[in-house]
């Protein structure tokens, strides 16, 4: 998901809570979880049961749900940035290398020259 793509899941998020009612909220809220693939069910369960019918989930629950799956989001396409960031740099120094080897054997056949006459 690219940035742009988190803004508007994050406005989405917001129109959809600034909404007066409360079960036309929580239903709007599942649309959005989808998208993000945020969990919009709450399981309950205990070691011995391994699946369990999905427990009412509270509005507070699937907003947190939301937020933390767009701050993954946004963690992962800035580590993308970041690698990216990283790649350019180091060709920037290689770039920034190379042009002192030049100006150094510049200097050197001038000094040769210089030497020579």
């Amino acid at each position: 998901m690219t940035l742009k793509e988190i803004d508007a899941r994050k406005n989405e998020l917001k129109e959809i809570l600034r909404q007066e009612n409360e079960v036309i909220r929580l239903k709007e809220l599942k649309k959005p979880a989808k998208k993000t693939g945020a969990s919009a069910a709450r399981f309950r369960g205990t070691l011995s049961e391994e699946y369990q019918s999905p427990n009412i989930i509270t509005e507070g629950e699937i907003v947190h749900n939301i937020q933390e799956t767009l701050q993954t989001e946004t963690m992962i396409e800035m580590s993308r940035i970041s690698a990216q960031n990283f790649w350019i740099a180091v060709i920037a120094s290689m770039v920034a290398v190379i042009s002192v080897l030049i100006n150094f054997l510049s200097m050197l056949a001038t000094w040769i020259a210089a030497l020579v006459k």
